[in-house]
């Protein structure tokens, strides 16, 4: 099975723990990890390609690396100028060239410092797991899919803040909708009670995306779709400005 992960990111602040599970040999699902330490700009990229196979995941690497072209380019634009001109690519690709009606559903979460994340796009609306309550709330977030209009509207910006210890939890929905033998849903109050339990149980954090994946696939008897976690643990306060890029 393939599938594009980020090569173990690393960030100053955050540490990482994610896992993806393709439903065919090739995924149309991706997250990336994009950090320069010489700006110290961070993006964080998830993404879901309507459908799953070979066509959706050729899709999804366009996808991935439209993305992480213009954090090379421009890392300090906007979230609504690289929404809009990644779906001006994907319009032209797939639209265009490929003759295909694949659309992707994306999310870009830039990082602005002191726990402040600029957020935009439309895919599910992730989860936050608070070190202060140790419970997990679903952030409401709201934007456009990509692929599916020449031209974007103008593209809203959500914020999301992270205090020392938070975890930040992006998935896809191939996780919040496994069914269980009863065709119910597993949907995001399971996911948010699974990264609980998984947050009170495991030590290591790189295998609590582990534990998140083995309690959704004790509910579900076949996977259907691609299944893709990304946890991301605000371990320390930077210095405002990104000074402790370079310590």
């Amino acid at each position: 099975q393939i599938s594009l992960l980020p090569p173990a990111p690393t960030h100053p602040e955050f540490t990482f723990s994610g896992r993806m599970l393709p439903a065919d040999e090739v995924g149309g699902d991706f997250y990336d990890v994009l950090w320069d330490p010489l700006s110290n700009r961070l993006w964080i990229t998830i993404g879901d390609v309507s459908s799953h196979g070979l066509g959706s995941g050729l899709v999804m690497m366009m996808t991935q690396a439209a993305f992480s072209a213009h954090f090379r380019a421009t890392p300090n634009a906007p979230p609504g100028q690289v929404l809009t001109t990644v779906n001006a690519l994907l319009i032209e690709a797939v639209a265009k060239r490929l003759r295909d009606d694949k659309y992707v559903t994306a999310q870009l979460l830039q990082y602005e410092g002191n726990g402040d994340f600029l957020c935009g796009g439309g895919h599910q609306s992730p989860l936050v797991w608070r070190a202060a309550t140790r419970r997990a709330q679903y952030v409401e977030m709201g934007g456009p899919w990509l692929g599916l209009v020449p031209a974007l509207p103008e593209v809203d910006t959500d914020t999301l803040h992270l205090e020392v210890g938070d975890v930040l939890c992006l998935y896809s929905d191939g996780i919040t909708e496994a069914r269980n033998e009863m065709e119910e849903l597993f949907e995001p109050h399971r996911l948010a009670s699974a990264l609980e339990a998984a947050m009170d149980s495991v030590k290591d954090f790189d295998h609590v995306a582990d534990e998140v994946i083995a309690t959704v696939n004790r509910f579900t008897t076949l996977r259907h779709d691609d299944w893709t976690l990304l946890l991301v643990r605000r371990e320390k306060a930077g210095s405002p400005g990104g000074d402790d890029a370079h310590c």
